[in-house]
């Protein structure tokens, strides 16, 4: 099992199920294992759908940005203008560029293409046994 895990660089429990003929609860119950003999790394940060990976490749579980979750104390829903606007500050590793014009091609000339179909359909009505 330890081989898959060293063939694939992050798997699934579904994935190792599948690949192994086993129950996805088995899966997991192995997984589990070898999690908690530090033999793998969860990377995911999930309950759910959780993607885990050889100890080598621990690095790469502070790369995986967590799953977003609501703010504790608020409700369900969409939060309005106002709030957005204060309570989520703008992303300072963004690149914020003017919007250039959409640039503008000729028109595509057809006329040459639809009389090579036109000859292409005689020549096949000419020669088609009837």
């Amino acid at each position: 099992m330890i081989d898959l895990l060293a063939a694939y660089p992050v798997v699934s429990a579904t994935r190792l199920s599948a690949e192994l003929g086993l129950s996805l609860k088995a899966a997991y119950i192995y997984l589990e294992r070898f999690l908690e003999m530090g033999l793998i790394v969860e990377v995911t940060h999930r309950a759910a759908r959780r993607l885990f990976a050889l100890k080598d490749l621990e690095p790469l579980r502070e790369i995986v940005r967590p799953p977003k979750r609501p703010q504790p104390g608020r409700k369900g829903g969409r939060p309005r203008k106002k709030e957005s606007q204060e309570t989520c500050p703008p992303d300072e590793n963004v690149d914020i560029r003017p919007v250039e014009p959409v640039p503008t091609f000729a028109p595509i000339n057809y006329e040459e293409l639809e009389r090579a179909i036109e000859n292409a359909e005689r020549l096949i009505r000419r020669h088609r046994p009837d």
